[in-house]
């Protein structure tokens, strides 16, 4: 685990910063997501913000004793046993620690863009919530408009149907 606090190089001749916990974030998908959660639970002083992508979830009992931890990002598909998902969010939030759920707007963009390619008809609650957004910030101040900003416009031309790459006609 040492191997994650770079202390002086990698490199002869180049330094690193030390980065601490607070702003240091593990993240895993499928079996990726069991090692996050393997190594986020063991080691609480590494990391502050978590994410389990593809069907993880961590109960408060997980989290009790976990004092930097900033964040927790949870998500899975919709043939991935949704409802873990929505009870370990259910639990955390009732154990207290934990303002809300909220899905950023570059979440929901890229969430509409991709449905397109689904046949699920559950699918277009994506396209929905996007439609039903404001490009403004939350209640508790969070606004990412450079990422979230992005997202949507390149969303909402793709979902138009009239996104197009427009390149020079270059004749000599």
């Amino acid at each position: 685990m040492e191997d994650f606090r770079p202390s002086s190089t990698n490199q002869p001749g180049m330094e690193y910063p030390q980065v601490n916990s607070e702003g240091r974030a593990m993240a895993g998908l499928s079996m990726g997501a069991f090692e996050t959660r393997m190594v986020t639970l063991n080691r609480p002083d590494v990391f502050s913000y978590y994410g389990l992508f593809s069907g993880g979830v961590y109960n408060p009992d997980d989290l009790k004793d976990h004092a930097s931890l900033k964040l927790v990002f949870l998500s899975c598909g919709s043939k991935e046993r949704p409802d873990g998902v929505r009870n370990s969010v259910a639990d955390l939030k009732t154990a207290g620690g934990f303002q809300k759920l909220r899905h950023s707007l570059g979440l929901k963009a890229t969430a509409a863009t991709a449905s397109l390619v689904s046949k699920d008809e559950n699918t277009l609650d994506f396209v929905h919530a996007l439609w039903d957004a404001k490009l403004e910030p939350y209640e508790d101040g969070y606004f990412d408009p450079y990422y979230d900003g992005l997202l949507y416009l390149f969303s909402l031309m793709h979902l138009s149907g009239q996104f197009q790459i427009i390149t020079p006609d270059f004749k000599q």
